[in-house]
């Protein structure tokens, strides 16, 4: 059993007991993913060895899949504001939950060709505050081939990687802590429901360790 004392340590640098008590989303869609860890800059050591480059990587992100195109006028970038509800996970030992409240820093990207720059994009950036710190996570898959979309809809099925360029994962704090972790995607796929109950319940854990 993994002790309360790392997990209250780890709810803070990773913001597990922030926006606890977000609604749950009325559509809710969730994807995940599997990786492995790249790269570690944590220069006061605030991960304390937890995460090192070759290191597993798995989580999930909720969406609500009913977000309009904040740019309904461009048809080749869509843009999601405030998609995404939850995300949870595992890097190296280190557990991580972040439940988003609507910020700039919270989207879903899909990019078709967009701009004619010859490539396809899809972006999930996930945030969070604690006290005054930024925590973030970024998925983001890139395919010259331009096979990833056939418009900017939002996707309510993962992107296959077989034909991407890139699919990375980045996790990061704000300048302050100056913690960034990278990492590249092996496999990414939708997750059947429960898992939005299992992402909404984390709040109510993290406060429960938390007066424990």
């Amino acid at each position: 059993m993994r002790s309360y004392q790392r997990r209250i340590a780890i709810g803070f640098l990773l913001g597990s007991f922030g926006a606890v008590g977000a609604p749950a989303p009325a559509s809710p869609v969730t994807f995940g993913f599997t990786g492995e860890v790249t790269t570690v800059l944590d220069p006061f050591g605030l991960l304390q060895g937890h995460v090192s480059p070759g290191m597993p990587i798995h989580g999930a992100y909720t969406f609500e899949s009913k977000t309009p195109d904040s740019l309904p006028t461009f048809p080749s970038s869509g843009v999601y504001e405030n998609a995404i509800v939850g995300s949870e996970g595992q890097i190296g030992t280190l557990d991580y939950a972040l439940f988003d409240t609507p910020s700039a820093a919270n989207l879903i990207a899909v990019e078709n060709n967009n701009f004619g720059l010859g490539r396809d994009r899809y972006l999930a950036a996930s945030s969070n505050l604690f006290l005054a710190y930024h925590i973030g996570l970024n998925i983001e898959l890139v395919d010259s081939s331009q096979q990833m979309f056939s418009s900017d809809a939002l996707p309510l099925l993962p992107p296959s990687l077989d034909s991407v360029d890139s699919a990375r994962f980045r996790m990061g704090t704000s300048e302050e802590l100056r913690v960034l972790v990278t990492g590249e995607l092996s496999s990414f796929f939708i997750v059947p429901e429960p898992a939005t109950l299992v992402l909404a319940a984390l709040s109510t854990t993290a406060l429960a360790v938390l007066k424990n």
